[in-house]
């Protein structure tokens, strides 16, 4: 598709609004950060599909807007998370890693079935990232897996749902404060 083209949709539609799901507004393209002033690690629910063709969300890793830096455990799509038509609604998983302040999460979504429409999209891929939507106010986070060129594309990003939660961590030296401090008191108590 004509970049300019596809500049001229995503402005148009660049926020989403899924009326009767139980998504929020989500924004086209939007990436998903971890919290600017805290380390974080994220699980992921999967919220459902309407989709009629068959995919599977991939953890990448994690890095800035367009490089995956510290990659996923796993294979070559990093860790795989969820398949849109065999998981369970509700099912949740922990993401592999601790993240830095202000990362972005990489995603790949792998159309596995029909086989005639093999397709993947990545978040670290320009000319993919609007086939994945974010809400950072709710953490609702959905994929469209129909490219925006293709001329079926329906642009209801319902054909898989989840929700993303970022829970802040201790940073490594406050563990090893508590656990001196921990230490220093049993040694007073034994005096």
């Amino acid at each position: 598709m004509n970049k300019n083209l596809m500049s001229s949709v995503c402005a148009a539609a660049a926020v989403v609004s899924l009326a009767g799901s139980s998504l929020g507004d989500i924004v086209m393209g939007e990436p998903v950060r971890t919290p600017s002033d805290l380390a974080s690690n994220a699980t992921i629910e999967f919220r459902g599909s309407s989709a009629g063709y068959t995919g599977q969300l991939y953890f990448l890793g994690w890095g800035d807007e367009t490089n995956v830096i510290h990659h996923a455990d796993g294979g070559d799509l990093g860790q795989l998370l969820f398949n849109n038509h065999a998981s369970e609604f509700g099912a949740s998983v922990l993401l592999v890693g601790d993240f830095e302040p202000g990362s972005v999460l990489h995603f790949a979504y792998e159309v596995i079935a029909p086989s005639s429409k093999h397709d993947l999209f990545r978040t670290d891929v320009e000319d993919d990232r609007y086939n994945f939507g974010y809400d950072a106010s709710t953490g609702d986070f959905a994929i469209e897996d129909l490219r925006m060129d293709y001329r079926h594309y329906d642009g209801d990003y319902n054909d898989a749902m989840f929700r993303i939660s970022l829970q802040s961590v201790p940073a490594p030296g406050s563990l090893a404060l508590l656990g001196l401090g921990g230490l220093a008191m049993t040694r007073r108590r034994r005096r």
